[in-house]
C-alpha cells in the first residue's frame, strides 16, 4: 500500500487518493481519541463503549486501536467483563494511571 507524505496508507484508487488527501495534521488520530476515552473513564470501559465514547456506532474497527494502547503499555485487562450488544462479555479495559508515557 502507498503512502503519502503524511504517512497515510491508500490504495491507488479515486477515493482511497481522495480519503488519503482528506486527512490532515489537525485531525485527531483514532488511537489518540481512544486513549482519551480511556482518560476521561479510569474506571474502564468495554469496546463498545470506547466506540459510544468517540462517537462510533459499533466496536469492530476500534478494537485495533485498545490493541496497540494495550502492546504500548496505556490500557490494561482489568479482568472483569461487562456484556457486550452481541451478548457476549466484553473485556473492561482501563488506562494505565502511573504511565510516564505521554505519546505512542
Amino acid at each position: 500500500m502507498p503512502y503519502d507524505k503524511k504517512g497515510v496508507g491508500y490504495q491507488h484508487t479515486k477515493s482511497g487518493t481522495s480519503q488519503a488527501a482528506g486527512n490532515s495534521v489537525n485531525r485527531v488520530p483514532m488511537r489518540m481519541q481512544v486513549l482519551k476515552a480511556f482518560r476521561d473513564n479510569p474506571a474502564g470501559l468495554n469496546a463498545q463503549e470506547v466506540a459510544e465514547a468517540v462517537g462510533r456506532s459499533h466496536y469492530y474497527g476500534l478494537q485495533p486501536r485498545i490493541t496497540e494502547l494495550v502492546n504500548a503499555g496505556l490500557v490494561f485487562d482489568t479482568g472483569k467483563t461487562s456484556p457486550l450488544p452481541t451478548g457476549n462479555g466484553g473485556t473492561i479495559w482501563a488506562i494505565v494511571l502511573n504511565s510516564n508515557r505521554m505519546f505512542i
